[in-house]
């Protein structure tokens, strides 16, 4: 268990200059959930982060990446939720779905890099920018994220995945 304090005038009580707010985070940040393998042969990506924080003003840098994925040029978003994860995760036809009430990073859209066909493909994104960026993402917020990408090597309507689960990440100034 950690214990993060953090400055905030008006946090606590609505005009105090000199409010903080305590923000206690068990363990940390951990996988949950499973990846739906890809299409290729020991293809399965793990979704993992940087860390038990990230800032909402957009600094430092925050690493998110789901890898290995197929490469080539196939789309991937990150989903998000601030309500937390399903008691019994959701089995569609793009694996398991395992975020409450989710939400998309759809401004960052990504590319996998890496050559079509091989599993050398990744997806890296800044969820201190994400944070930044969205007005619905707030101070003190606790996120869970799970990576959605396109396979074309699937049929419809299979032809995507999920990946794992990831969090806590607890959103600080």
């Amino acid at each position: 268990t950690r214990v993060l304090d953090y400055y905030q005038p008006g946090l606590v009580i609505p005009g105090d200059t000199s409010a903080t707010a305590t923000v206690t985070v068990s363990g940390g940040p951990t996988t949950f959930c499973t990846s739906k393998p890809s299409s290729l042969p020991a293809c399965v990506p793990t979704l993992t982060g940087a860390g038990a924080t990230v800032s909402k003003g957009g600094l430092p840098l925050y690493s998110l990446t789901a890898s290995p994925v197929p490469g080539g040029k196939q789309p991937g978003l990150l989903l998000y939720t601030r309500v937390g994860v399903l008691a019994s995760p959701v089995n569609t036809s793009f694996g398991f779905l395992c975020l409450d009430g989710f939400l998309r990073a759809s401004a960052f859209a990504l590319l996998p890099g890496g050559s079509k066909g091989v599993c050398d493909g990744a997806y890296a994104w800044d969820l201190a920018s994400i944070s930044a960026t969205y007005g619905n993402i707030h101070v003190g917020d606790t996120l869970h994220l799970q990576a959605w990408y396109r396979d074309v090597g699937y049929s419809p309507p299979g032809n995507a995945n999920f990946t794992n689960g990831y969090g806590p990440v607890v959103v600080v100034p």
